[in-house]
């Protein structure tokens, strides 16, 4: 018994330690908000977006529309600290202190802290324009850590998950009520290239479905899979190619794609700059006159490399060995 009380006691203090240390926090209560999103004064890009796809997922899972503020503004109940500011500062979390895609969630007493390496960008961010899939594209290949950490939280504290692109591939619960449990997270993903089809994003549905383009059911199928889009865009327009677009990607960030910016395929186009004829647009490029490198045969400018010329397949190695 002498030994065992000791033991009994170090474990209840561990437990209520931890209790302590992580607690739950409530974000919403009947449908309206009882935390803010807290940014820095300045906010990076990547912040600004963390923060704001925060704030749609709680708005879908609670119907509350959390308040975005800047860590100069007042505020009350539960803070929500998301990217690096002078709070998350005071807290010990900087963004120096993350490697490249890094990111945390700490619980805090009345603090929940979501916090990644970010790129230090602070450009126009155009989240709410749906043909602006450029901005998302930009995101991709620039580090996002602090939405990674947004992510993360919402898949496991709030229960959502991201099955396709789109809002029919959305999967939240509908609670009021949000009351969200401690889990403390601090990780990177291993990758360092988590990408996929980035060149044509809105083609997901075609390279992950069971018919061809042309086949008569795909274009049935393509308006159940968006059907808030096609009552108010037309179908093949440039228009619903762009909001697919910012949806595919938007899907793909959710499922923790990017990382660094990397080329595969195309590979030779910077060719024609360095080595057949120099680009006045990009005169930098410019090396020397190589015309043994491109296939011959054709008038004007050759379509392709000569592949099996030797002094092009030097070069390619050398580039490669660079």
């Amino acid at each position: 018994m002498k030994t065992t009380l000791p033991i009994l006691l170090s474990l209840l203090a561990l437990v209520a330690g931890a209790a302590l240390a992580a607690p739950e926090l409530t974000l919403t209560r009947d449908g309206q908000p009882t935390a803010s999103i807290v940014l820095a004064a300045d906010p990076t890009k990547a912040a600004l977006f963390a923060a704001l796809e925060l704030q749609t997922h709680v708005q879908k899972i609670s119907g509350a529309i959390l308040p975005i503020i800047k860590e100069n503004e007042p505020m009350s109940g539960t803070r929500i600290l998301v990217g690096e500011s002078e709070l998350t500062r005071a807290l010990g979390f900087k963004n120096d202190d993350f490697g490249l895609r890094e990111y945390a969630v700490k619980f805090l007493p009345d603090t929940l802290v979501l916090i990644g390496h970010d790129d230090p960008d602070r450009s126009e961010l155009k989240y709410e324009n749906e043909f602006a899939f450029e901005n998302v594209m930009d995101l991709i290949f620039r580090d996002h850590g602090s939405a990674f950490a947004v992510y993360d939280f919402l898949e496991k504290c709030c229960g959502v998950r991201w099955y396709r692109p789109g809002p029919v591939g959305l999967c939240c619960p509908d609670q009021p009520t949000l009351a969200v449990s401690a889990v403390d997270i601090r990780r990177a993903p291993m990758c360092r290239y988590i990408d996929f089809l980035r060149p044509l994003p809105e083609g997901h549905d075609v390279a992950t479905g069971m018919w061809r383009s042309e086949a008569p059911a795909r274009a049935e199928i393509q308006k159940l899979l968006w059907e808030e889009l096609y009552p108010r865009i037309e179908a093949g327009t440039s228009a619903d190619r762009r909001v697919r677009r910012k949806e595919s990607l938007l899907h793909a960030l959710r499922m923790r794609g990017g990382g660094e910016r990397y080329t595969g395929n195309h590979s030779f186009y910077g060719y024609y700059d360095r080595f057949w004829e120099k680009n006045p647009d990009k005169p930098e490029r410019w090396e020397e006159a190589r015309p043994e490198y491109f296939a011959v045969g054709y008038k004007g400018k050759p379509p392709h490399m000569s592949y099996i010329n030797r002094g092009f397949i030097d070069q390619v190695i050398k580039d490669a060995r660079e």
